[in-house]
């Protein structure tokens, strides 16, 4: 009973109702990225919302460009598969 009580909560994916205003896209904030083969050390980066939006959908978009092109060959060529 209680297993089914834990995975309908879990199943539950409404998002927060919002009741303020959205908020500034020029509003600057400042995330700390990790670096790449280190596991202390980080960069902290400051770009304004809009920035940091639109820097994840072109991440998205590159993510989704490879797995479509996955075990595609450049310009058509025969890869030996």
């Amino acid at each position: 009973m209680l297993i089914w009580l834990a995975l309908a909560a879990a199943g539950s994916n409404t998002p927060p109702a919002t009741t303020g205003p959205a908020p500034d896209p020029n509003k600057i904030v400042c995330r700390d990225l990790g670096r790449t083969g280190s596991r202390l050390a980080s960069d902290r980066i400051c770009m304004t919302r809009k920035e940091w939006d639109e820097r994840q959908r072109a991440d998205q978009k590159d993510v989704s460009d490879m797995q479509t092109n996955m075990g595609r060959c450049p310009n058509g060529q025969d890869c030996g598969s």
